[in-house]
């Protein structure tokens, strides 16, 4: 039952539960990841399999954030292309494909952290509590901007599915139905508004550090 309640709050017409079930439900992911992966993982675990650690930016702050806003949103674009297609939760309600992205993203950036695969890796690793307290300095990491803002998109768009499957039953509509309310659209922006304030900051931590 609890977990039925979660997915029908993940899809709630209320956008505020939306938002507030996602930001319980994908951040105790990321930190619980992010715990165990260091504990479980070698550091520098991910280092080599991630194609933006050897992805070099710009030397000019404005065209370095457009090169990273530009490469996270593709993950945002995965995600929205996902929330077209939704799935049966087995009690009268489908949750969206998108979600299943956003738990990737969560899920990469929390091992990325929690065993330190950062091109810095060559520096002394940091112990778990400095890692953590990465996540809420705010004026100098920028993960937390990023992870809020494709989680604002993610829930901004939860409900545009144009397929929706039930086992062997489906529902379609054409894509020209789908309608955003002007709170979802204002959320979708507030996203791109953080995302974009996130790649200001890597950017400027890149150049300047």
């Amino acid at each position: 039952m609890f977990n039925a309640n979660i997915k029908q709050y993940l899809v709630s017409e209320r956008i505020s539960v939306r938002v507030i079930t996602a930001i319980l439900v994908f951040f105790i992911l990321f930190y619980a990841l992010t715990i165990l992966s260091y504990y479980f993982l070698p550091t520098g675990f991910l280092l080599g399999k991630n194609s933006v650690i050897d992805w070099e930016t710009s030397k000019n702050l404005f065209s370095s954030t457009l090169q990273i806003l530009s490469y996270n949103l593709m993950s945002v674009s995965v995600i929205v292309l996902g929330n077209l297609i939704a799935f049966s939760n087995r009690n009268n309600g489908f949750i969206p494909c998108g979600y299943l992205g956003l738990g990737a993203q969560f899920a990469t950036n929390a091992i990325t952290l929690g065993t330190w695969s950062f091109t810095e890796a060559a520096i002394v690793a940091p112990d778990l509590l400095d890692r953590l307290l990465r996540t809420v300095d705010i004026f100098h990491h920028a993960g937390l901007w990023e992870m809020l803002g494709q989680l604002s998109i993610m829930c901004a768009t939860a409900r545009i599915a144009i397929l929706k499957a039930n086992g062997k039953e489906e529902i379609r509509k054409p894509i020209k139905e789908i309608r955003l309310r002007k709170a979802e659209m204002l959320l979708a922006a507030f996203g791109l508004c953080l995302m974009a304030l996130g790649a200001y900051i890597e950017s400027y931590s890149i150049i300047f550090s």
